[in-house]
């Protein structure tokens, strides 16, 4: 359960919403809408893990989102910063961080993506695993790469998604070097997440419903 629980990543709730092999771009993404919501299973955890948009807001050129998870064996909460430059993200403890801090944030995610593209990130986990979201967040460093637009299947459903591959090095005692893989579906988000080390197996998440965050 402990490893479970360490294996769990950074996941950021991006609503793709290109078509074809076209560059998708910082403006081609859904915004994060205030309620919308987000259900999932992870393999070998109990119960259901919530993910809601609890708050949205302009601050200067930024669009600055705040995302919170809920679950039995996790809680946490991240803002998601929209900057000229891309998607930023941020652990949210407390008070909305300053203008200087929301700029600064590690880069999630480049103001242009298209097949083929590499990127990396470092920075914080945006939540605390398997606690009461009050100790200091892990740390992970990752290096992406846009790999496909495909169909996948989830839960009875098959979405037509992107997918993004990942090498990620989890700062943790000791350090987990994992290899990850998101889809995107668009107008819906995260479907499906995979989390595999070597030797030690594979943690899926999968989404069970969606809704909420009218346009």
């Amino acid at each position: 359960m402990l490893l479970v629980q360490r294996l769990k990543p950074l996941v950021l709730l991006l609503l793709l919403t290109s078509c074809g092999e076209t560059p998708v771009g910082r403006q081609a993404l859904c915004p994060l809408r205030q309620g919308a919501w987000w259900d999932y299973h992870c393999t070998d955890l109990p119960g259901t893990e919530r993910r809601r948009v609890v708050s949205v807001a302009a601050v200067a050129d930024l669009v600055v989102a705040r995302l919170e998870t809920e679950a039995e064996y996790a809680v946490g909460s991240y803002w998601v910063v929209d900057a000229p430059d891309g998607i930023r993200l941020l652990p949210a403890r407390g008070r909305r961080p300053s203008l200087e801090a929301l700029r600064n944030a590690p880069l999630w995610l480049p103001a242009t993506v298209e097949p083929g593209q590499r990127w990396s990130y470092q920075g914080a986990l945006p939540f605390a695993v398997g606690g009461d979201g009050l100790g200091p967040p892990p740390q992970v460093r990752a290096a992406f790469t846009v790999a496909a637009r495909e169909v996948v299947a989830v839960g009875g459903r098959r979405y037509d998604a992107w997918r993004l591959e990942a090498e990620t090095v989890h700062e943790l005692v000791p350090p987990l070097r994992a290899r990850e893989r998101f889809w995107y579906a668009p107008g819906v988000g995260l479907v499906r997440h995979e989390t595999r080390v070597e030797g030690r197996g594979t943690v899926t998440l999968e989404l069970l419903a969606h809704g909420g965050g009218g346009r």
